[in-house]
Order: C-alpha cells, then sequence, then structure tokens
C-alpha cells in the first residue's frame, strides 16, 4: 500500500506499478466532459497551478449547499474512456501526473502517460458516500454558474483517500488488457478440456 502526499512528482510516478494500491493526502481536482470539451475547443482551463495540483479525477460530485458553503455527499467516479478524445492532449499540455476514473483508457492516453509521467488509478471497492467523507474542504470551485455543479471543476482537499488500484502506468502496462488476455487464455484452455470448438457460438439470448 502506498499513502502519497500531494503534489505528485514525476519520479515518484514513475516507481509506482499496475496493481499498486494508493491512498492520497492534499488538493485534487475534478473534470468530466464539459472540462475537456471547453478546454480543447474553446480554450476554457480552470485558472489552477497545475504544477501543485495534479491529480484529477473523473467525477461529477453530489455536492450540498449549507449556509453558503459546499460540502459534498457523494463521490463515484465516472467513466474515464469517455475523455479518451481530449486527455492526451492535456496531460501534455499541463503535465497531470494522475488521473483517478471509472474503467480505464486507451492508446492515446497510455502514450502520453509513457511520455510525461502520469498514471491512470480506478477505485476498488470503494462506497461513494464513504469516499466523498474523506473530502476535509472544498478548496475552491470554478464555472459553477456556467455550467453547474456537476461539470464543474472543484478543488478538494482529501485525507486518506483511497484506496485506488494503478490500472495503467508509465511502463505501459494496462491491467484492464493484462486481465481480458489472460482471461482469453484461460477460456482456450476450458474450450480444450471440455472439448467445445473454438468456433463455437453460443445462442443468442
Amino acid at each position: 500500500m502506498n499513502r502519497i502526499a500531494l503534489p505528485l512528482d514525476e519520479e515518484r510516478v514513475r516507481k509506482l506499478n499496475v496493481g499498486d494500491i494508493v491512498y492520497f493526502d492534499g488538493k485534487i481536482f475534478t473534470g468530466r466532459e464539459s472540462f475537456y470539451i471547453r478546454a480543447e475547443e474553446q480554450g476554457i482551463f480552470p485558472p489552477l497551478d497545475y504544477d501543485s495540483i495534479n491529480l484529477m479525477m473523473h467525477v461529477g460530485p453530489v455536492m450540498e449547499k449549507k449556509d453558503g458553503d459546499w460540502s459534498p455527499i457523494s463521490l463515484t467516479p465516472t467513466t474515464s474512456i469517455r475523455m479518451e478524445k481530449y486527455a492526451h492532449h492535456f496531460i501534455k499540455k499541463f503535465r497531470t501526473r494522475a488521473i483517478i476514473g471509472k474503467g480505464t483508457m486507451g492508446d492515446k492516453t497510455m502514450d502520453a502517460m509513457v511520455e510525461t509521467g502520469c498514471i491512470h488509478l480506478c477505485g476498488i471497492g470503494i462506497n461513494a458516500n464513504v469516499l466523498a467523507a474523506h473530502i476535509k474542504e472544498v478548496a475552491n470551485v470554478f464555472f459553477l454558474d456556467e455550467i453547474g455543479p456537476t461539470e464543474a471543476t472543484w478543488v478538494l482537499d482529501v485525507k486518506d483517500f483511497g484506496p485506488f488500484v494503478v490500472d495503467m502506468d508509465t511502463n505501459g502496462n494496462n491491467l484492464f488488457a493484462s486481465i481480458n488476455t489472460n482471461s482469453q487464455e484461460k477460456l482456450k484452455e476450458i474450450y480444450q478440456k471440455h472439448n467445445i470448438p473454438v468456433d463455437y457460438e453460443f445462442t443468442p439470448i
């Protein structure tokens, strides 16, 4: 298990490998489709210090406002592959060191991660409400009025934030791809063991 203080530096990121379990302490920022579209197609970027806040989470948090202050209710990572069209540009431009999301990402993102030193992580058995409880403070929010709380960029100060597993590392390894390859190999063994033709087609439902 790795407990890491943010911000991340390239050397630390390159020491993490697929399968490593990580918890974070420090500031992160959020983003999803609107973040990338506005950044890449309109040149509108949140005015962040991307060197000191360099972990991005693909999430549309459920937020609640009480007495003028925002607090998180639920934090469920959203599907990262939807951001594949844009993420590699953003990683290269701002040297993002880590992205948390659901599932994994594609080849363009992988190439950018290997080149610049960035990893992708996904949650493992995390309750969204419990994860939200590890946010110490909402440090800032950008574009709230323009695109609403779900798509806005939130800056969150987190503590014991995790667990997350590294599913893409800077060596070009992809945990989900490896699992898929191993599953296909196991399936071949099962077919051979039970004399099932390799071109057998199951009856559609």
